[in-house]
C-alpha cells in the first residue's frame, strides 16, 4: 500500500497528466498565475543558465585552523514557460570541488531535450549519468528543478510531500571564533531564527566564547572544537570545565569525535593514519575511554578508521564489536555520518559509513543518529543522502533517534 507521501505524489502527477489547470492546488499561500498543465510536452522547453558568484559573509567565519570571508558559489537558474527555479552549488574547500569543476560539468547538461519538468526522475537520472562525481553541480540542478516544479504547482515541497513543517528537526546556527563584541552581535542577529547554537572552539579564548554567548542568549549550545584542542591536557581540562558549566550555561550536549588518540593533535589523525593494527587498537581504546567518561552524548563517525585502514578485516570486526557493545551498554547513539558520501562518490571510494561496521552495530543493538558533519549551512539543503541514510538504517533494522539526550540525564 502506498504511504501518504507516495499517494500525494501520484495524485499530483496524475492531475498534471490529465491536463487540469492547477492554481493553489494545495491549501496555503497563493502561487504563480494560473498554470495550464496541458501545456506540458507541447512546445515548452527548459532552459538552464548558470554563473559563478562569490558569497560574501557578513562576518569573518573562523574556526581553530582557518578563517574566511567568502564562499565560492555557482548560481543555477532553470526556466520553463516564464517560471524560473533557482539552485546553487556551494563549495567548501574540503570537498575538493571548485567553481571551475562545477562550471565544466554544467556545460555538459542539456535540459532543452526535456519538455516536461515534472519528469524529475528521468531528468535527474540523465544529469547523474553525465559523470560519476560532480555532486555539488548535480545538487544545484536538483535544487533548481525542484524549485521550478514547486513554483509551477504553487506549493512548497513540504506540502507536496505531505509533511508537517512543525516537525522539522532543529538545525544549529554556527558561531565562529571571534571577539566578544562580534560574538554578541552574531548571537543577537539570529534570535528567534534558530533553536540551537553551535559554537566553534579551539583557540585561547574558549571559555570567553561560551561566557559571551551565554550572556546574551539562553538557547542550548553545542560545542565544536573542530580538531582545535591540540594539547591533550588542555583538552581534558576544557572538557571537565564544560561539564561543570553544564547547569550554569545550559550546554545540552557535547559530541565525541575520536580524531586523535586522547585528543592529542600531535598524534597522527585516525582518519588518515589508521593503517596498521597498532593504530586500530589505539582508536578502539580512545573511543571506549571517551564514551565511558560520561561527558558525551554521541560518538561521531565511529567508523572513521575506515578512511585509511586498507580493508575491513578480522581486526576491524573485533574492535568494531567492542566499540558497538560499549555504545549499546551506555545508551550512546552512534552517528551515521553522511558528510563524506559526496566525496566518496566523487573519488570512487568507500570509507564511511562503512557497511560492515554498521552490520555489527545492528547485531549489537546500537541506536543511530544521522549526521551530516556540515561545515556550511548549504550542505543541509540537499536531502538526497539523508533520505538514503534513513532507508539504509531501516534495512539494517537499527533504531534511528532524532534528538540527543542532555548530558545531565546521563
Amino acid at each position: 500500500m502506498q504511504n501518504r507521501r507516495d499517494f500525494l505524489k501520484t495524485a499530483t502527477l496524475a492531475a498534471i497528466g490529465s491536463g487540469l489547470g492547477i492554481h493553489n492546488v494545495f491549501a496555503g499561500k497563493s502561487g504563480p498565475a494560473l498554470f495550464s498543465v496541458n501545456k506540458l510536452g507541447k512546445g515548452g522547453r527548459m532552459k538552464m543558465r548558470f554563473f559563478p558568484y562569490e558569497l560574501k559573509l557578513k562576518h569573518v567565519f573562523a574556526v581553530a585552523s582557518y578563517s574566511r570571508t567568502t564562499t565560492p558559489d555557482v548560481q543555477v537558474e532553470i526556466e520553463y514557460e516564464g517560471v524560473t527555479g533557482y539552485g546553487e552549488a556551494s563549495m567548501p574547500p574540503y570537498l575538493g570541488q571548485t567553481v571551475d569543476t562545477v562550471m565544466a560539468f554544467l556545460r555538459k547538461v542539456d535540459l532543452e531535450q526535456f519538455s516536461d519538468p515534472f519528469g524529475l526522475e528521468d531528468i535527474l537520472a540523465y544529469v547523474d549519468s553525465l559523470s560519476p562525481g560532480d555532486t555539488a553541480a548535480k545538487a544545484a540542478v536538483d535544487i533548481a528543478l525542484h524549485d521550478l516544479v514547486g513554483k509551477l504547482l504553487g506549493a512548497p515541497w513540504y506540502k507536496i510531500w505531505g509533511l508537517n513543517k512543525e516537525k522539522t528537526p532543529s538545525t544549529t546556527f554556527t558561531i565562529g571564533i571571534d571577539t566578544p563584541d562580534v560574538v554578541r552581535g552574531k548571537t543577537r542577529e539570529v534570535a528567534g531564527q534558530f533553536n540551537i547554537l553551535k559554537v566553534k572552539l579551539g583557540r585561547d579564548n574558549d571559555k570567553e566564547m561560551i561566557r559571551t554567548i551565554r550572556s546574551v542568549s539562553a538557547l542550548p549550545i553545542a560545542v565544536d572544537a573542530n580538531q582545535g584542542w591540540s594539547d591533550r591536557q588542555y583538552a581534558l581540562d576544557m572538557i571537565h570545565w564544560l561539564k561543570e558549566k553544564i547547569k550554569e550555561y545550559q550546554l545540552d550536549y557535547i559530541l565525541f569525535g575520536n580524531h586523535h588518540y586522547h585528543t592529542d593533535e600531535k598524534f597522527p589523525y585516525f582518519g588518515h593514519h589508521t593503517e596498521n593494527l597498532d593504530m586500530l587498537e589505539l582508536y578502539e581504546e580512545s573511543a571506549i575511554e571517551g564514551m565511558e567518561s560520561g561527558l558525551f552524548c554521541c560518538l561521531a563517525h565511529p567508523d572513521l578508521f575506515m578512511r585509511s585502514y586498507p580493508q575491513f578485516d578480522r581486526h576491524c570486526k573485533l574492535i568494531s564489536r567492542h566499540i558497538c557493545r560499549t555504545a549499546a551498554r551506555l545508551h550512546i547513539p552512534l552517528e551515521y555520518n553522511i558528510g563524506y558520501v559526496a566525496y566518496n562518490e566523487a573519488h570512487n571510494l568507500q570509507t564511511y559509513p562503512c557497511p560492515d561496521f554498521w552490520h555489527i552495530a545492528a547485531n549489537e543493538g546500537c541506536t543511530a543518529i544521522i549526521g551530516l558533519d556540515a561545515h556550511n549551512n548549504k550542505d543541509l539543503e540537499t536531502p538526497v543522502y539523508y533520505n538514503r541514510a534513513i532507508e539504509e538504517l531501516k534495512t539494517l533494522k537499527i533504531q534511528r533517534v532524532d534528538s540527543l539526550s542532555l548530558i545531565t540525564n546521563h
